[in-house]
């Protein structure tokens, strides 16, 4: 996913999918995000649906429902599952973050999406390709100019940084 090689994941989660027997929700939740990422919502929404219920109540299920809501384009339903602790659990993590400013870009809120964009950056989400070329979910917010500048700044993080 990080290199922009979509249908590659897609398929190599898919085949994951296909040989465990038993709905594995990390497995189905990247499933779901791999078919929203190579255009195919209507399966995405039928594959959160199907992650968010494997486990109800996990935080992986709300990031599921997150994923869904933002496919259509239900900006209410992305904040509702912001519960103090699902929010907590997204703010530490970076790859949640992430995924959080693009289920807000999905839903047509670029304010909320930049916000937590700009907090994925500050605890180490530096991935420049993706997020300025890349990621068909951001595409919406490339022109804004908010991006743009955050855009600046992740260059110089990527370019600089060191193993």
């Amino acid at each position: 996913w990080w290199s922009g090689r979509y249908h590659e994941g897609l398929e190599a989660v898919g085949r994951l999918v296909e040989e465990w027997s038993g709905p594995e929700l990390q497995t189905q939740l990247h499933f779901a995000w791999g078919l929203s990422l190579v255009g195919r919502r209507d399966e995405a929404i039928a594959a959160a649906d199907r992650a968010a219920s494997a486990a109800p109540g996990h935080v992986h299920a709300g990031l599921a429902r997150m994923l869904k809501c933002g496919l259509e384009g239900d900006v209410e339903g992305v904040r509702s599952e912001f519960t103090p602790e699902f929010h907590e659990y997204c703010y530490r993590e970076p790859t949640w973050s992430y995924f959080a400013a693009t289920a807000f870009t999905l839903a047509g809120d670029a304010d909320d999406a930049i916000q937590w964009l700009e907090h994925a950056v500050d605890i180490g989400w530096i991935n420049y390709p993706l997020m300025a070329e890349q990621d068909p979910f951001l595409e919406s917010l490339r022109g804004d100019p908010r991006f743009q500048e955050l855009m600046v700044r992740v260059k110089k993080e990527w370019e600089e940084f060191e193993v």
